[in-house]
Order: structure tokens, then C-alpha cells, then sequence
């Protein structure tokens, strides 16, 4: 199965390295080539802003996987993340927003993280870009199968297909 991550940073190579150990077929997109990524990880540059560049990279591909940041310095919060979601529509792959988890309650109903009185001013404009995020997935068209994953937290609608893109405990966490 073809899996292609869109930031290859911290987690994004993270991700890469964990589902090529799986012998997923992993492609890494990253601004800069990385040297560091296990030889089974195809690296290729590139921006998910070049439409010709896009289609080629995600074709054939079941899953996409956004791990950029959440703040895009060329178009604003999620831009990237908003065209990733219609490639995966486009082609009927998952599609995969690694995000904060400061814009998940603190308890259940509770307070998000980010409102509590000793959240970081200078993480809000973050934390509400990670939370225009999901908006956007759950806006998303009906036909989309999306996941939103975050250290603190899981949040997606009921899965459609099941790759076992994740755990099948990360599949049902969350579902409320």
C-alpha cells in the first residue's frame, strides 16, 4: 500500500520510518532533501502547492498524510492541509492531519487545553489553526475518510475502510 506524507520533519519522518517498517511503500515530501530517513523511504521535494507536482506524487497512493505545520508561512493557516484534502477526495485515498492536541478538552465536555489559564500565549495562534483544521475536515464532502491525530488525543468519524493506517484502538478512540 502506497503512503505518501506531506511534511517530513520531526513526526512526519517519524511516520515514515514506522510505516516502512511495516513494508508500507512510503513516500516522504519535504521542502529540503532529508539524509536521514531509512533507504526503504522514497524523499522527494516538492510543495503541495504545485498541482502537476501533487498529482504525480498521490497517484496510486491509499493514504495522505498531512504533517506540516499547522501555520503555513506562504498562505496562511492550513492552506496546505486544505489542498491535501482534495487530492485525497480526488483519488479515494484516507486521509491523515497529525495536529495539536491543545485544541481537545481537557476533560470530557470540558475546557479545550488551549483555554485553560496556563496554556501558552504564544501557542494559541497554533492551537487555532489546529482547530480551523478540523473544521475543515469535519466540513469535509460525506465520501472523504479522514482521521485528525494528535498526541494528547484522537479524533474521526467512523472509518469507512480499514487500512490499519493506525491501530485498530486509534480507529475507534474517540468516536463520541
Amino acid at each position: 500500500m502506497k503512503v505518501v506524507i506531506f511534511g517530513a520533519g520531526f513526526v512526519g519522518s517519524a511516520l515514515a520510518r514506522g510505516f516502512a517498517a511495516r513494508r508500507y511503500e512510503v513516500i516522504a515530501v519535504s521542502r529540503r532533501p532529508r539524509t536521514d530517513l531509512p533507504e526503504e523511504v522514497s524523499n522527494v521535494t516538492g510543495s503541495v502547492h504545485d498541482p502537476a507536482f501533487l498529482q504525480e506524487v498521490t497517484s496510486g497512493a491509499k493514504v495522505i498524510v498531512s504533517a506540516l505545520p499547522a501555520l503555513d508561512d506562504a498562505d496562511g493557516p492550513g492552506a496546505g492541509v486544505a489542498v491535501l484534502l482534495r487530492s485525497a477526495e480526488a483519488i479515494g485515498a484516507r486521509f491523515g492531519v497529525v495536529g495539536g492536541s491543545a485544541i481537545l478538552p481537557v476533560v470530557e465536555g470540558g475546557p479545550r487545553q488551549a483555554d485553560t489559564a496556563d496554556f501558552p500565549a504564544w501557542l494559541v495562534p497554533r492551537a487555532e489553526a489546529h482547530a480551523r483544521t478540523l473544521e475543515l475536515l469535519n466540513s469535509a464532502p460525506g465520501g472523504v475518510d479522514w482521521l485528525f491525530r494528535s498526541s494528547g488525543g484522537f479524533r474521526s468519524p467512523p472509518p469507512r475502510r480499514s487500512y490499519g493506517f493506525l491501530s485498530h484502538q486509534h480507529h475507534c478512540a474517540g468516536h463520541r
